[in-house]
């Protein structure tokens, strides 16, 4: 699952598309961030081309037998609006698993209890009340992980 993002801020998530092609868009950020159709068109083309890139680079593909029955646990770093992260639970809906939990480090009240209502149980270490969040701001040492650092951590288990 990747966030679609505008051409300039590339943390700054306006919806999501997961593995099975769900896409939701944020349509409130949308028209607040007066993102035009063109640039939502071209974002939603490269986060797929991008979600496909990881599928096949992770294996997403061949993993996909291996769901039925299983816990599947999402873990990321925190979350903000979580609309990435609900794009994700709603994908893993579709697949017949027997349960969704979510653990995060950090994020704020409302988006750990909208996230909680769709799954089985959610970690959250680290929650946040206030009226702006980013996920960075919980961190002490802040980087992203890249795709080779991933694949050298899944080829540890």
């Amino acid at each position: 699952v990747s966030k679609i993002t505008p051409s300039w801020n590339s943390e700054l998530g306006y919806g999501a598309v997961a593995f099975d092609g769900t896409m939701r868009l944020n349509e409130a950020l949308v028209e607040r961030l007066n993102i035009s159709q063109k640039e939502m068109e071209q974002g939603i083309i490269e986060t797929r081309k991008k979600v496909r890139r990881r599928s096949l680079l992770f294996q997403r593909d061949q993993a996909q037998e291996v769901l039925s029955g299983r816990c599947a646990i999402l873990v990321d770093d925190g979350l903000a609006s979580g609309f990435t992260m609900l794009v994700a639970v709603e994908a893993l809906h579709k697949e017949s698993l027997s349960q969704v939990v979510v653990a995060v480090p950090t994020g704020p009240i409302d988006t750990v209890r909208r996230i909680a209502a769709d799954v089985h149980r959610i970690y959250c270490l680290n929650i946040r009340s206030g009226i702006r969040f980013a996920v960075a701001e919980a961190y002490k040492h802040w980087c992203d992980v890249t795709e080779q650092e991933a694949l050298d951590a899944f080829g540890r288990l």
